[in-house]
């Protein structure tokens, strides 16, 4: 019996069966198709009201009124979110409930500066981390919830 391990991006898949190989590989692919949803309006003010984010999906918030923001979705792997504020304020992004982002405490939001973006990948459900950022993008810092 062969055991294949396939990495992709913090995610990898193990399996030992051709069958367990090509779903691994379908599951990796699924990855690169993003879709999208653009002219978005940032909502709420606090993680549960904020506006919820769809996984595998490019989004571009276009209105973001002052103390806004967005929440990651509870991931299902492979899962990746593309944020891109494109609006006049910063864009407050939460993980989900419960979960992290960028190794920072349970329930710590994010701030997205304006003309910045940020692309997301999921480890878990509930753990989330910024891609290595290209030049153009904005890392994301935590900042305690009150």
């Amino acid at each position: 019996m062969h055991r294949i391990t396939f990495r992709c991006w913090v995610l990898s898949f193990t399996s030992t069966t051709i069958k367990e190989h090509k779903m691994a590989i379908d599951k990796m692919g699924q990855a690169e198709k993003m879709s999208v949803r653009a002219a978005l309006t940032a909502t709420g003010k606090t993680q549960a009201t904020a506006f919820p984010l769809v996984a595998n999906t490019s989004h571009e918030f276009t209105n973001v009124p002052e103390g806004s923001g967005a929440r990651l979705p509870v991931g299902v792997l492979p899962c990746e979110v593309y944020i891109q504020n494109s609006g006049d304020n910063i864009l407050t992004i939460y993980p989900p409930s419960g979960g992290t982002v960028n190794y920072g405490e349970a329930n710590d939001f994010f701030q997205l500066t304006v003309g910045s973006w940020a692309d997301f990948r999921a480890s878990s459900p509930t753990k989330w981390y910024q891609k290595e950022p290209p030049e153009k993008s904005a890392p994301v810092f935590p900042k305690s919830l009150p």
